[in-house]
């Protein structure tokens, strides 16, 4: 049985986990792994998911398009997250949504709600974004 490593990487820190798995009967893979750097999130970072699935579904196609990463993501850059972002991810509302009325998941058109609001992912997230900004000047 062919074996493939899953790397999955935390978004928002140097966090990675590998895990080996069987391909089954009769599947191929062209790789020899799969990386994933843009979805996971480690367990300090995991409450984050409850905001990003409220608030990022059918937004953008992923983290290196969302302009509320950009605000912060990226050391070396110029930063604009302020305090008025902060305090509205705390409230569970991305305040620089761009899209998303529908999304689609496995090739089925879901209808977003976009009156969601997370119920504490985001204070996951205001923090962890603090945190990245302290540790990635």
């Amino acid at each position: 049985m062919t074996k493939i490593t899953v790397t999955i990487n935390c978004c928002l820190c140097s966090t990675e986990t590998n895990h080996e798995i069987d391909m089954p009967t009769g599947w191929a893979h062209r790789y020899s792994g799969i990386d994933d750097e843009q979805n996971g999130f480690c367990p300090e970072h995991a409450p984050i998911a409850e905001f990003a699935d409220s608030q990022c579904a059918g937004c953008v196609g992923g983290w290196c398009d969302c302009p509320m990463w950009s605000a912060f993501a990226y050391s070396g850059r110029r930063r604009d997250v302020t305090e008025e972002d902060l305090s509205s991810i705390r409230a569970g509302i991305c305040p620089r949504r761009v899209n998303g009325t529908f999304g689609c998941n496995a090739g089925k058109i879901t209808e977003i709600n976009l009156s969601e609001q997370a119920k504490s992912g985001g204070i996951a997230f205001a923090n962890a974004i603090e945190e990245y900004c302290r540790k990635y000047p």
